[in-house]
C-alpha cells in the first residue's frame, strides 16, 4: 500500500507540472468603440478596452490612430509618442503590477476622416475611420458603432485589415441602420490586427466639407500680370524723377554774381561781378568810351631797359621807357 500512494502521488505531481490553466495568455478580453461623425467631417471616439494580464508587468502601451488628438486615459490626460503608423499611448500607470481585467477607457478626436478621393474622374467624399490600431495581445471580442450626421447612406461601407486584407469583411457582422453603422466580431483577432473602415458619403451629409482639390498655382500668372501694371504705372506717375543738372547764367535768388563764389568756396567776393550787378540792378552806368585806347603792350627790348632805370619798382610807363 506504501508504494502504491507513493506512485499516485508520483503520477499527481507529473500532471502539475505538465497540465496548463485553461486561459493562460494575455489578450483583451473586449474593445468596444463608439465613433460619432460631425457634420464638418470631424470623428470623436470612445474606446473601451478589457484588458486580461496573465503576468505583472511595468511598461506597456496602447495603439491608436495615428492623427487621434485630444487623447484621454479614464478622464485623465496621457502621455503619447509617435510611431510611423500609430499613436502610442503609455498605460503603464494602469497595468503596472496589477494582474487579471484592467479596464481602460480611452476618448480622443479624428480630425478630417472625411476626405475627398477620385472615383473614376470623378471627386467624391470618402469617410476613413481605424477601428483597430495593431494592440500587442489578440482580441477576442471586437464591436463598434459609428454614428453619421442625417442624410443618406447610398454606399456599403468596405473594411481592410494587417492579416486579411479585404477578406476580414467575412469575420465580422454589419448591419446598416437609418444614420448608424452597428458591427461585431465573429471570431478572435490576431494580436497586432488593425481594421479600417472606408465609405464614400453623400455631400449633403458633409455640407462644410469641400471636394474642390487644389492642382497648381493657376493665379501666380495674374499676379504677375497685376505687379508688372503696378510697375509701370509706378515709373510713370509715380517715380521721383532724377535731378537734372541745368546750367544758367543767372544766379540763385538772393545771391548776387559777387556773392556767388563767396557762398560757394568761401572765397573773398569778385568785385568785377558786383560791378556788372550793381548796373543790372540799376545802381551804376557803365559807358564805353570811344576815344579810350588800350596801353601798348611792352615789349620785350623796352622791358630790358625798363629794368635798370627803375630796379625797385614794378610798374613802367611809356615814358619811362622811351628815355
Amino acid at each position: 500500500m506504501k508504494r502504491i500512494g507513493i506512485g499516485l502521488f508520483l503520477c499527481i505531481l507529473l500532471m502539475g507540472f505538465f497540465v496548463l490553466p485553461a486561459s493562460a495568455e494575455s489578450a483583451a478580453s473586449r474593445v468596444d468603440t463608439y465613433c460619432t461623425v460631425s457634420a464638418e467631417g470631424d470623428c470623436q471616439v470612445n474606446m473601451t478596452v478589457t484588458l486580461r494580464m496573465e503576468y505583472v508587468t511595468t511598461a506597456m502601451s496602447f495603439p491608436l490612430p495615428a492623427n487621434a488628438t485630444g487623447i484621454t486615459l479614464n478622464g485623465a490626460s496621457v502621455s503619447t509618442s509617435k510611431t510611423s503608423s500609430a499613436t502610442m499611448v503609455d498605460i503603464s500607470r494602469v497595468v503596472s503590477g496589477i494582474t487579471g481585467e484592467i479596464p481602460l477607457n480611452f476618448s480622443f478626436t479624428l480630425p478630417k476622416s472625411v476626405g475627398v478621393v477620385t472615383v473614376d474622374n470623378k471627386r467624391e467624399l470618402q469617410l476613413s475611420i481605424d477601428l483597430l490600431s495593431g494592440f500587442e495581445f489578440p482580441v477576442e471580442q471586437f464591436s463598434f458603432v459609428i454614428t453619421m450626421p442625417p442624410g443618406d447612406m447610398p454606399n456599403a461601407p468596405k473594411f481592410t485589415s494587417i492579416y486579411r486584407q479585404e477578406s476580414i469583411a467575412s469575420d465580422l457582422t454589419i448591419t446598416v441602420s437609418s444614420n448608424q453603422i452597428i458591427g461585431a466580431s465573429k471570431t478572435v483577432l490576431n494580436d497586432h490586427e488593425g481594421i479600417t473602415m472606408t465609405m464614400l458619403v453623400d455631400q449633403k451629409m458633409f455640407p462644410t466639407v469641400s471636394t474642390y482639390i487644389r492642382e497648381g498655382n493657376p493665379e501666380i500668372k495674374y499676379m504677375l500680370i497685376c505687379v508688372g501694371l503696378a510697375l509701370v504705372y509706378w515709373l510713370i506717375f509715380l517715380r521721383t524723377k532724377p535731378i537734372a543738372h541745368i546750367r544758367s547764367t543767372t544766379p540763385p535768388e538772393g545771391i548776387t554774381a559777387g556773392e556767388l563764389g563767396c557762398r560757394l568756396t568761401l572765397s573773398g567776393g569778385d568785385l568785377t561781378m558786383m560791378v556788372f550787378t550793381w548796373a543790372q540792378l540799376g545802381y551804376l552806368l557803365i559807358q564805353t568810351d570811344r576815344r579810350w585806347t588800350p596801353p601798348a603792350i611792352p615789349t620785350p627790348s623796352s622791358a630790358a631797359r625798363c629794368r635798370p632805370s627803375f630796379p625797385m619798382s614794378g610798374i613802367c610807363t611809356r615814358a619811362s621807357a622811351e628815355t
